[in-house]
């Protein structure tokens, strides 16, 4: 039996598997390094969330979400201050979803920020200011992301 030369296809295979490796190995090197203030699994890229024998109290999970929405604001403080100071030119009839107000503030002109997680961060901030109210109504976001998925209705305080 005589060995034949590896073939084009062959070194396609070989050559494609030892770039994804290279872009990898870089991505990962790349990656920003999470806080320290909250589990994180480096091997998942992850934060850790509790398993059952570790279930969080209430207000232990109040606390660590409100942890995570901290460090959101913080790396993304300079986008935050944007979208607040865009979030005064609104109406003060403005009403609608959160997502509602991520198109509204985009339409004015606010940047994306570092994480998409950061629209989140700032609704949460403007319900603990008491710029949002919640009205109670819950309503099908459009986004294609969100997959229709229900979320609270909220109202501009400077209406109520």
């Amino acid at each position: 039996m005589t060995l034949e030369a590896p073939t084009p296809e062959f070194w396609l295979i070989v050559a494609t598997v030892a770039l994804s490796t290279i872009i990898g190995v870089y991505l990962a090197a790349r990656r920003p390094q999470p806080s320290a203030t909250l589990p994180y699994d480096d091997e998942e890229d992850v934060i850790v969330m509790p398993t059952d024998s570790q279930q969080l109290t209430f207000d232990e999970a109040l606390a660590h979400r409100e942890a995570v929405l901290a460090e959101v604001a913080e790396n993304n403080a300079g986008w935050m201050a944007e979208a607040l100071g865009a979030f005064e030119s609104l109406p003060a009839t403005w009403s609608g979803l959160g997502e509602d107000l991520r198109f509204a503030l985009v339409e004015r002109g606010v940047s994306a920020p570092k994480t998409p997680h950061a629209w989140g961060s700032l609704v949460g901030t403007l319900v603990r200011r008491g710029a949002l109210v919640p009205t109670g109504e819950r309503r099908p976001m459009r986004d294609a992301k969100s997959n229709g998925r229900r979320s609270d209705v909220y109202l501009r305080a400077s209406y109520r």
